[in-house]
């Protein structure tokens, strides 16, 4: 996906909670390999900073069986109560969707344990 398309998906995600846009947003953070890094990011942050709304988006595009397992990082990423029991239920299955939510459980257990020492 190229940069600006990115960068405008990301506006109408955060700004009119386009379905579409979120969708384009989530496929963007799951594309693999190191010339994607830079898109991968520009399609995170709006993810992220939209919360709820992206959680809300991801939890259908998993229950539809249409979530790429690169994508399940953002239930860690983003602070949301249902995002912990989501990733443990995904982790419970098999296949790769399944290790990325252990992995992303995992990442939840250390930002936690970061937290608690300060």
């Amino acid at each position: 996906m190229k940069l600006i398309a990115i960068l405008i998906a990301g506006v109408l995600w955060r700004v009119a909670g386009l379905k579409a846009a979120g969708r384009a947003l989530i496929a963007a953070s799951a594309e693999e390999g190191d010339e994607n890094e830079q898109t991968r990011m520009l399609a995170v942050i709006p993810l992220v900073k939209a919360g709820r709304r992206t959680i809300d988006l991801i939890a259908r595009a998993a229950a539809d069986d249409r979530l790429p397992p690169a994508a399940v990082r953002l239930f860690a990423e983003i602070d949301d109560p249902r995002s912990r029991p989501m990733l443990k239920a995904m982790a419970a299955g098999d296949g790769s969707r399944a290790e990325a939510a252990g992995e992303a459980l995992e990442a939840l257990d250390r930002m936690e344990g970061a937290g608690e020492g300060e």
